[in-house]
């Protein structure tokens, strides 16, 4: 399905997820108009993606740590960025949420607005 190398082919200015290489529900999710939100957390997963645009790429800091792994296949990718689409549902948002209150309510800013 898919094995193919993403990390080869892509140059510095090409993102690793760019938007619509991902699992086939989650595509057709994309391509719903309304689904506003969640094309927007994939734009940004996109952007965080791209050689150059931020310090490290999420792809690989997440695959990175699997001892001997330096290829990521498009499936491992079309998972990752699936999942990171579904932060951008309405459950997706709820989750992140309820990790934000969690996290407050034991005295811990969860972020700050200039960080990344």
């Amino acid at each position: 399905m898919y094995v193919k190398d993403r990390t080869e082919e892509k140059d510095m200015t090409e993102s690793l997820s760019p938007v619509g290489e991902t699992l086939p529900n989650s595509l057709a999710r994309l391509q719903n108009i309304t689904n506003v939100r969640e094309r927007a957390v994939m734009e940004v997963w996109q952007k965080w993606n791209t050689r150059g645009e931020m310090g490290a790429i999420p792809v690989q800091a997440v695959l990175e740590p699997i001892p001997g792994k330096s290829v990521y296949s498009s499936e491992e990718i079309a998972i990752m960025a699936a999942t990171i689409q579904w932060l951008g549902t309405h459950c997706g948002a709820g989750f992140l949420r309820d990790i934000i209150n969690t996290a407050e309510a034991e005295g811990v800013p969860f972020y700050e607005l200039n960080s990344h």
